[in-house]
């Protein structure tokens, strides 16, 4: 059997082409797991930095919430001291209200 003719010489041809494909796939293959850890990574981070601005909206919230309130005191207080109704000391009027 010729291992030199014409059929051996596209054999070892489309050998070569397969060798060369199979280093690409697995460059590609690389690449792809490299890029996938990346991906997982900034997933992660996206996840603590959501979960972040989360607690900083509820924090927001709450501050809001508080000083709101404490808007509330302060006007009730000033009406009352401007009507001279004297029910006492703006510490005393958010003691009333913390109780409520």
């Amino acid at each position: 059997m010729p291992t030199t003719g014409p059929a051996a010489l596209e054999l070892r041809k489309l050998y070569q082409e397969l060798q060369a494909r199979n280093r690409h796939n697995l460059e590609q293959s690389s690449n792809l797991a490299h890029n996938k850890e990346l991906l997982n990574k900034r997933n992660a981070q996206v996840t603590i930095m959501d979960k972040r601005i989360g607690d900083l909206r509820e924090r927001l919230h709450k501050k809001r919430a508080e000083a709101f309130q404490i808007g509330q005191v302060h006007s009730e207080y000033q009406a009352m001291s401007s009507s001279n109704e004297g029910l006492g000391s703006f510490t005393e009027i958010m003691a009333v209200h913390q109780a409520c």
